[in-house]
């Protein structure tokens, strides 16, 4: 049907979409969606016109839908609470993806806002129109398909579809929900539109809690058992972690706590640099797993504890996602980590074993080689970075590690001496390459704090656009890019003795340099060869984009010579 632009129905089109817009945007706010990530394009005007306009919306533009998603996600990591990206149809829809994965593995609240054309303008070949409906299939927890604005359609019935949104959204497992919206054209109203008054559903979310009977049996259990071992995972817990730590104190078992865990803190049954020590010390065996949270990063750990095979493996995490890849899992428990230990630390008596002292020389002997080890190395090596961000990042700035070698090295080194967490940041959900600058951006506009990122040469090359980002965040982002001419995680993989087609086919070298980069974007460069250069950039608190060049096959074997040296002397330690 054509219709006249002046008709009054014309008319009465405009103003329907835009009021429609009005109230869904008015509502994410009020459920506490302030954060709006927006990319341009027509379809979604209404509600790019209605985020604009609203006193209360946060929002940054981005050219780049997949960039601004990952901003979104970054942004949701950061503060816990959804926040939104808004789209238009066609690919666009699609380019949201990949941190729709993300953000469903790593169960990070994200609001879909996806523009879309009416029922008689899809399935026909009218231009820019692509199948968004339940386009991303299990990967959101919650999907509505909004029809087109009609006067039939009550403002109640919007408000509802927020509310149930914005609840998906954080109800566990957390993750995205796609509200695509039907628009028709005209897109907006010529005249002022005035909001409704409505209500907003308030949903509270539940926290489940353990039986008695399920804690007197666990404490039953654990208190028979002497060589355990706590590992604590990422999403275990939003409150306190005290009551991990009188849990290990109690049951006298050391903790090994995750880079991402937010755990890394001074603690006495908190071992420093576990991974070394599984390397590199024989005949460690254990009979009990206590694991808070989602899985690790280190392989190292996982396939030690597939060696040990022990007999007890007690998982608890806030929600009711399997993260068992050894199939190794005996008790299963939905519960947040620190409500679980404050309910079972009064049934348990506490241990007089030495187990966890023996944990601790192995630490302490392992620490004290790793830092000769360092200073007998005059050059700023991957690892011995994080060594010396070990005591030289301030402490008002949090840490974003790019996935392949930075995050890994993280987890082996990085093990700061103060009481308080760092606030430590990686895309694990899939563990990609995408997306991670855009993420630091919006990691950036949640903490409302300074951001350094480590990343690799192929993470940095594979978010380029997303660069754009830093000339919009307010809190400075300095990115520390590892260059050492393509993907030095498959030196470490088996395929590295396919040195025919290593290079071509899975480390991708290349010869880039990433100035003239920087200049385009108009972003401050500095190549550094030291650490001393890299604390003086980062007392500037301006973002900037910061390189270091590296060896990929250097850095294999410096790694290499670490484990050697420590299987050495662990050696001399049992002589």
């Amino acid at each position: 049907m054509n219709l006249n632009t002046k008709s009054p129905l014309f008319s009465e089109i405009g103003e329907r979409s835009e009021l429609t817009a009005k109230i869904l945007v008015d509502q994410l706010i009020k459920q506490g969606v302030c954060f709006f990530s927006v990319a341009p394009g027509s379809r979604s005007t209404p509600l790019a016109l209605a985020i604009a306009e609203h006193s209360e919306a946060y929002s940054v533009v981005h050219f780049d839908e997949r960039g601004a998603a990952f901003q979104a996600l970054g942004y949701a990591k950061a503060t816990g609470k959804p926040a939104a990206v808004l789209v238009t149809s066609g690919t666009a829809v699609a380019n949201l993806f990949p941190a729709v994965m993300e953000a469903s593995l790593a169960q990070i609240p994200l609001i879909l806002l996806t523009g879309d054309r009416p029922p008689e303008l899809r399935g026909n070949g009218s231009n820019q129109t692509a199948d968004s409906v339940k386009i991303f299939g299990e990967y959101v927890r919650w999907q509505v398909d909004l029809p087109c604005c009609d006067p039939q359609i009550s403002n109640d019935y919007l408000g509802m579809c927020i509310s149930q949104a914005v609840f998906q959204s954080l109800h566990a497992p957390k993750g995205a929900v796609q509200i695509n919206c039907m628009f028709r054209e005209p897109l907006f109203s010529a005249d002022p539109i005035d909001l409704p008054s409505l209500l907003s559903t308030k949903y509270e979310q539940s926290i489940p809690t353990p039986s008695l009977t399920t804690l007197e049996e666990w404490a039953k259990l654990l208190a028979s058992r002497e060589r355990g071992v706590i590992i604590i995972g990422a999403n275990a817990t939003t409150g306190p972690l005290s009551p991990l730590f009188l849990l290990a104190q109690k049951l006298g078992w050391p903790i090994f706590a995750d880079i991402l865990s937010g755990a890394r803190a001074e603690h006495p049954n908190l071992i420093a640099y576990y991974e070394l020590i599984l390397k590199t010390v024989k005949d460690l065996k254990i009979d009990t797993v206590l694991h808070f949270g989602d899985r690790f990063v280190s392989k190292t750990l996982l396939e030690w504890l597939s060696t040990c095979a022990p007999s007890l493996y007690f998982l608890v995490a806030p929600h009711p996602v399997c993260h068992d890849p050894k199939h190794q899992v005996t008790h299963r428990l939905e519960c947040d980590a620190s409500l679980f230990s404050e309910h079972l630390l009064p049934h348990l008596e506490s241990s007089n074993s030495g187990w966890c002292e023996e944990w601790k020389n192995h630490a302490e002997r392992v620490e004290s080689d790793v830092k000769k080890i360092f200073a007998e190395t005059s050059a700023l090596t991957e690892p011995g970075l994080i060594e010396h961000l070990v005591t030289g990042l301030p402490t008002d700035w949090a840490l974003f590690l790019a996935n392949s070698m930075p995050v890994r090295d993280a987890d082996t080194f990085f093990f700061p001496k103060t009481e308080a967490p760092r606030l430590i940041f990686a895309n694990r959900g899939v563990s990609g390459i995408d997306g991670n600058i855009a993420t630091i951006a919006g990691i950036a506009h949640g903490l409302k704090k300074p951001v350094l990122a480590l990343l690799g040469d192929q993470t940095f090359l594979h978010d380029l656009n997303s660069l754009a980002l830093l000339k919009k965040c307010p809190h400075p982002v300095v990115l520390l890019v590892i260059n050492n001419g393509g993907g030095g995680i498959f030196s470490f993989l088996p395929v590295a003795s396919k040195t025919q087609v290593m290079d071509e086919y899975f480390a991708a070298a290349h010869t880039f340099t990433f100035a003239k980069a920087a200049e385009l974007f108009q972003i401050p460069y500095q190549q550094i060869d030291n650490e001393k250069q890299l604390f003086r950039a980062l007392a500037e608190k301006k973002s900037m984009l910061l390189e270091m060049h590296t060896d990929r096959t250097e850095n294999f074997h410096f790694h290499q010579q670490i484990t050697q040296k420590l299987c050495l002397s662990s050696l001399q330690e049992v002589r």
